[in-house]
């Protein structure tokens, strides 16, 4: 039984590939338990109550994933939490039990950070209108999203089995179900060691237009990104 972390940024297509996960017979792929915040303690869809930082029956990270994450999936091949970043960080523990227990991490990224930025103003903003973000602040928040990515990567290197990008994972689209790539696929079934099987999700991908329609400034990051090791995202 591979019992695994899916661990990434926000805006990464983590949603994607833990559906897609969780899709497989035998892995169940659990969505975000790990909140930080207590207003949000309802069942997820995966029929869990997050675990809250404050006021929880069940005192510590440890106790909520052994004594209910894995009670609860007993026999299962596989099981994939969901965790952001500043979920490690904000929950006292988890950390130390993810290096003390050696789980193994799946490191979702997005190569086009810019892209990712983005698609975190249009989520916060939850609109379709252009952004008002200056050419140098993008700049400043791409190198920021990479300096994260970079941080994790060193921190959790011995932890980091397989590192999956958006870019990489997304497949063909049929009717309501978007599959994984070919490759992904491969990588994951043979990552828990189950049988190969074609992993899908119902998930609606969101901006899908070119980001050039949603800033108006467009020239101006051209321009800011030129010559830096970020250009190729414009």
């Amino acid at each position: 039984m591979i019992r695994a972390i899916q661990f990434q940024n926000k805006r990464v297509g983590s949603t994607f590939l833990q559906q897609a996960i969780d899709s497989h017979t035998d892995i169940v792929g659990i969505d975000e338990i790990f909140v930080n915040v207590a207003r949000k303690n309802v069942i997820r869809k995966s029929g869990f109550i997050p675990y809250i930082r404050f006021g929880n029956e069940i005192p510590t990270p440890r106790e909520y994933i052994e004594d209910v994450i894995y009670k609860t999936y007993p026999d299962k091949k596989g099981i994939s939490m969901k965790i952001m970043y500043n979920q490690v960080e904000y929950h006292a523990g988890l950390f130390d039990y993810i290096i003390r227990n050696k789980i193994p991490i799946i490191h979702v990224m997005r190569k086009n950070l810019l892209k990712q930025v983005i698609s975190f103003y249009k989520m916060a903003e939850n609109n379709h209108k252009p952004l008002n973000i200056s050419a140098d602040r993008l700049l400043q928040e791409v190198k920021s999203a990479d300096r994260e990515n970079e941080k994790w990567k060193k921190i959790f290197k011995h932890n980091i089995k397989l590192t999956l990008y958006y870019e990489d994972i997304i497949g063909e689209t049929i009717d309501d179900k978007t599959y994984l790539s070919n490759n992904a696929n491969i990588a994951i079934c043979d990552f828990f060691k189950v049988k190969q099987q074609q992993l899908f999700a119902t998930t609606k991908k969101k901006n899908k237009d070119d980001i050039s329609l949603y800033l108006p400034n467009f020239k101006d990051v051209e321009v800011i990104f030129r010559n830096t090791k970020y250009e190729y995202m414009v």
